[in-house]
């Protein structure tokens, strides 16, 4: 995973852009975040997601732009996959800062299903490492989609 802070104004004034890569395959993109932080009260902060679209054509166009920013600058939050609740909220821990979304808010349908399902994510942040856990769930809490029983852990370069 590639994170990196950007210029990106429509989005908001603390913005980053993830994007995952299948190990060891660099042009091999399988995720595209933008990532805003605000903060929500004295102890919270609010990571608005905002998700890439699925189309392909949308895809090759903005793929590698955390090497070439310029990829992403026609693009606003009404160009993202629409999905309501999947924010994250991070407060500060002993020198990390610990998020999760509410759990059972990221709700949509699974993929070519119709089953109604949700998302929860949990994520750390330390001065070292971004610690990332997902799943997809049924709405009975039940394991829908196992993306990881492991944390990921990717070290700040």
């Amino acid at each position: 995973m590639v994170i990196k802070k950007i210029e990106l104004p429509a989005f908001g004034d603390h913005v980053f852009y993830g994007e995952w890569q299948a190990y060891g395959k660099p042009n091999k993109v399988t995720r595209q975040r933008i990532y805003n932080f605000v903060r929500e009260n004295d102890s919270t902060f609010r990571m608005n997601l905002h998700i890439f679209p699925m189309d392909s054509i949308f895809k090759a166009k903005t793929s590698g732009a955390h090497l070439h920013p310029d990829k992403l600058k026609s693009i606003s939050p009404k160009d993202m996959y629409p999905l309501a609740g999947c924010d994250v909220f991070f407060k500060p821990g002993q020198n990390h800062f610990q998020g999760a979304m509410k759990k059972g808010d990221c709700s949509f349908e699974a993929p070519n299903t119709g089953t109604p399902i949700y998302s929860w994510s949990q994520m750390k942040l330390t001065g070292d490492t971004f610690e990332y856990l997902d799943g997809w769930f049924n709405l009975d809490g039940s394991i829908y989609y196992e993306i990881s029983k492991e944390w990921y852990v990717f070290d700040k370069l």
